[in-house]
């Protein structure tokens, strides 16, 4: 084939796709397609690359496919105009953001600081959560007609634990890309034993850690909580049992910043 009507078979595919899963698809949907057998265009560069430029407008011919958004550095497409695809796509974004807090499960996991120096942060962090997340799940009910189980429960089990009031405060100690990676590089090599710190791939860590990860707080450019940072290598790389104990899910309820009260390290 040439290189055109692999292009137009790529778009092809991408409209089945999306009718089949009944909403905009990116690139790994595309890849598991494929894995199961149907035909891949012949084409050289990576599907990711492939779609970005089969949806890019040129002088003399039309996006053979169309953006529909990005989530979780992903970009969806679908074929055609047809409104329904952002609706759908919004409806995605929605139940996935819901499931990931599910799997999260902040709100029961919270339970083990109850009665320690953690409480009043863990209360404050719940609050931040209802906030963010109880319009969302009414907004699921409201597509739906109908609200699921798991996300009402996070819900009850939130509204049982958190403060009355939410307190939003900004972290202090926010230090960018190479100090974060510093920290994680050096604590790795304290707590390991015989280990190549400077070799360690940081890059997936940072990915989770980058500040901040919840849309109550402004967005800030490459920016980590150090605090934040040394929990997370206390949860990975645990010493004692305090850090096995805490230092995972102060980390998560960190997303909603300390509110009034101070925190240190385990």
């Amino acid at each position: 084939m040439k290189p055109n009507s692999e292009v137009r078979k790529l778009a092809s595919d991408v409209a089945a796709l999306a009718v089949q899963l009944q909403r905009p698809i990116c690139s790994r949907d595309l890849a598991a397609y494929y894995a199961t057998g149907n035909d891949q265009p012949l084409l050289l560069q990576c599907l990711c690359q492939i779609l970005v430029k089969a949806a890019r407008e040129y002088r003399r011919t039309k996006a053979r496919i169309r953006k529909v958004g990005m989530h979780e550095g992903r970009a969806y497409y679908a074929v055609g105009d047809d409104p329904c695809w952002t609706e759908r796509f919004e409806r995605f974004c929605l139940v996935t953001d819901l499931r990931a807090q599910v799997r999260l499960d902040l709100p029961v996991r919270s339970r083990v600081l109850v009665g320690t120096e953690f409480e009043a942060v863990m209360r404050n962090a719940l609050a931040g959560f209802l906030v963010e997340w109880r319009p969302r799940i009414v907004r699921y009910g409201e597509i739906n007609d109908c609200q699921a189980p798991e996300f009402e429960k996070l819900l009850e089990d939130a509204s049982r634990l958190a403060a009355p009031k939410f307190v939003l405060k900004h972290p202090r100690s926010l230090v960018d890309r190479s100090h974060a990676a510093k920290i994680l590089r050096e604590e790795y090599g304290r707590r390991m034993i015989d280990v190549d710190a400077s070799s360690m791939n940081v890059k997936r860590h940072l990915a989770v850690l980058r500040w901040p990860q919840s849309t109550l707080f402004r967005p800030f450019e490459q920016k980590f909580w150090s605090l934040q940072v040394h929990l997370h290598c206390s949860a990975k790389w645990s010493m004692n049992n305090r850090e096995d104990t805490y230092a995972a899910i102060i980390r998560d309820l960190l997303r909603y910043g300390s509110g009034d009260h101070e925190i240190h390290r385990l």
